[in-house]
């Protein structure tokens, strides 16, 4: 085997890195052109979408330096490794110097880490009802006390949609500091460095380079999204991948009280239960272990809001039933629904939303238990399987913000990274150009225009690579229910 020099191998990685570094320092050069009191209309937003696509296609070019690495000597690759470890920190801690760039969720966190933090149900008042003669003072006091932080909440009329294990995260930082932006990047951070040493230990289960962790740790748009505007995907990662984890190692019921725990901060890791329950079929009494210390654990995590009352002021009906923000899908099969039943004499708007979006939860529902129902033959296949069931959730989501591609991205890092996925960290960021649009009051030009042009290309590469395993797939699935 040839082995290339070092200099020729390590240089690729230290231009991509500088490229990363020089976007990174322009976000905190333009800091103050982002601050939450200017207009929107004064905000760079396109400046931003632009320079975030640019660094993505520089990181476009990491699968080729990972791969060419391959030949490295082990000296080398272990020098490499360092490198992108340290230089992912770097971007990350750059990011303490920011401003939070067109985004006000972290705001939300901070209000519901204080009311956790000082005893009270977060979701019990929306904090426009704050003010209101029902709340307790301590809550109006709170309010006061927080000052801007309150005032930047956004959806005030929705009470909170984030779930009970997500609020302990965002109560620690409450503690750390009050009122801190810098605590609650500080949380993100130390769960990004463990999402990292848990990629690093799966990618060793794997068989594979560890070096794959770049294509996570030095993403531009993971590292925006998860530090700059600290959204709380941050947290999530690293229980979802530990969950991973243990379901790699064959450690079935750990895996499912892990991904309850990753349902207690964001509701969705409870798509990947059937497929890790699948292998304890045989076993039926570790599958009713599963089963029953999973099911305690969500029902327990669930009652706080449930309790609190699901009603049209709760955040996660609001979100299940109105949001839908950045998607082409999810419009196409709502308009498509309000043809058909206009064809019969209807013109429900809000049940075509209702249909649209009840194809979209099916769709998603089908294929995780379609790869549920084959045998999971080794590690690398349930990894990929739970890949297909992560993206089917990311592009059938009638809301598809930019940070929400955290859902996919380590899985990239675990298996054969698919180029529409790259292609979207790459496109993804035209989202911010959005409020270029919002802010000089033509903001149907992107959510009717620019959003289709947008997701196309994403499409149609994700097609034509996924025709062929997709084929394979159902040609498996086929013969198996045959024999």
């Amino acid at each position: 085997m040839i082995r290339l020099a070092a200099d020729n191998i390590e240089q690729p990685w230290r231009l991509i890195w500088l490229g990363l570094f020089a976007h990174a320092a322009l976000l905190i050069l333009t800091a103050g052109l982002f601050d939450h009191e200017l207009y929107l209309h004064e905000v760079p937003a396109i400046s931003l979408s632009i320079g975030l696509i640019t660094a993505g296609l520089i990181a476009l070019c990491l699968p080729h330096c990972i791969m060419r690495s391959a030949n490295a000597d082990r000296e080398t690759a272990m020098r490499i490794l360092f490198g992108v470890v340290a230089g992912g920190l770097v971007l990350r801690l750059m990011m303490f110097w920011t401003v939070p760039a067109l985004e006000t969720d972290l705001y939300r966190y901070l209000w519901d880490g204080a009311v956790v933090a000082i005893g009270f149900n977060p979701y019990a008042f929306a904090p426009s009802e704050i003010a209101g003669t029902g709340t307790p003072q301590a809550l109006k006091d709170l309010a006061t006390e927080a000052g801007y932080i309150f005032e930047r909440i956004n959806h005030r009329d929705v009470r909170t949609i984030y779930p009970p294990v997500a609020q302990l995260f965002f109560a620690s930082a409450y503690l750390a500091e009050t009122w801190s932006i810098t605590a609650w990047r500080v949380v993100c951070l130390l769960c990004e460095c463990t999402t990292l040493w848990l990629l690093i230990r799966l990618l060793d289960e794997l068989g594979r380079s560890r070096l794959w962790a770049a294509l996570y740790w030095w993403n531009p748009l993971i590292v925006k999204e998860l530090m700059n505007s600290a959204h709380m995907e941050a947290v999530l990662i690293p229980v979802l991948l530990g969950a991973v984890l243990l379901a790699v190692r064959r450690k079935n019921v750990l895996a499912c009280l892990a991904l309850a725990l990753a349902a207690g901060i964001k509701i969705w890791p409870v798509l990947l239960l059937p497929l890790v329950l699948r292998p304890l079929l045989s076993e039926p009494r570790r599958l009713a272990t599963a089963v029953g210390l999973t099911f305690v654990c969500l029902l327990a995590l669930a009652l706080p809001p449930i309790l609190a009352g699901l009603d049209q002021t709760s955040g996660f009906v609001a979100y299940a039933s109105e949001w839908r923000r950045n998607g082409a899908l999810n419009p196409l099969l709502e308009v498509m629904f309000q043809y058909l039943l206009s064809a019969y004499g209807s013109a429900d708007g809000g049940l075509a939303n209702v249909l649209a979006r009840g194809v979209a939860a099916a769709a998603v529902g089908g294929v995780a238990m379609l790869v549920s129902v084959l045998p999971v033959r080794d590690a690398r296949d349930m990894v990929n399987r739970m890949a297909w069931v992560v993206l089917a959730l990311f592009l059938m989501s009638p809301a598809q913000y930019p940070w929400y591609l955290a859902w996919i991205m380590p899985f990239m890092v675990l298996r054969n990274p698919l180029m529409g996925v790259q292609l979207a960290a790459v496109i993804l960021p035209v989202y911010y150009a959005s409020f270029y649009f919002r802010g000089h009051n033509i903001e149907w030009v992107f959510n009717d225009i620019v959003v289709y042009l947008m997701w196309l290309p994403i499409w149609l590469v994700l097609i034509i690579e996924l025709k062929e395993p997709l084929s394979r797939g159902w040609a498996r699935l086929s013969n198996f229910g045959h024999t």
